[in-house]
């Protein structure tokens, strides 16, 4: 498959997540710079981690412990905390802003902040193995990474609830994006 081919998911997510921004900022009740300012950093947050989950990497199978499942050519690790390194870790905290931004988005009791967090993770991990599967993106499965992606959201949410109970909570507010739209507010004046 020709290396162009290879950033097709990529470059199909990051599409994807333009059109979202736009509708973001579009669909604000309040717009402030602040409001933007969440919107906008968000975009860039979620570019950052589409190009470290969703760009194909030359070398991605080198290090692939041979105790691993294989479908076809794409490495499955299915068995949490057989392997743990720094991505174990780097993973976490790559998914902590997201919790963040979370908050700052939607309110969500723990058990919806839990499944939000396992379902990035599970969606990613998807997301990897049918690109790899497509595209040959060269990306290994590993149920560490669910787990670990489900704990930086959980912790990130935790983290801006606690800092709404401090003495920046106003300053917190500003950067809330209620999620309710100009629409949503049209209904409520009737």
């Amino acid at each position: 498959m020709a290396e162009i081919e290879r950033w097709v998911p990529f470059v199909l997510n990051m599409t994807g997540l333009a059109v979202a921004i736009k509708m973001g900022i579009s669909r604000l009740a309040e717009k402030n710079i602040w409001k933007i300012f969440t919107v906008i950093s968000l975009g860039v947050y979620l570019f950052i981690v589409g190009y470290l989950v969703f760009s194909p990497t030359p070398d991605a199978y080198r290090e692939v412990p041979a105790a691993l499942f294989r479908f076809g050519t794409i490495p499955i690790n299915i068995i949490p905390f057989k392997y743990i390194d720094t991505g174990f870790f780097l993973n976490v905290l790559m998914t902590v802003p997201l919790g963040g931004y979370l908050f700052l988005i939607r309110r969500l009791n723990l058990k919806q902040v839990i499944l939000f967090g396992f379902g990035v993770g599970a969606s990613i991990e998807f997301s990897q193995f049918i690109y790899d599967l497509l595209f040959h993106i060269s990306r290994w499965i590993d149920i560490n990474d669910v787990i670990t992606n489900a704990l930086g959201v959980i912790i990130g949410y935790g983290f801006v609830v606690l800092l709404k109970k401090t003495g920046i909570k106003k300053f917190v507010q500003l950067f809330e994006y209620s999620g309710q739209t100009r629409r949503v507010k049209k209904k409520a004046n009737k």
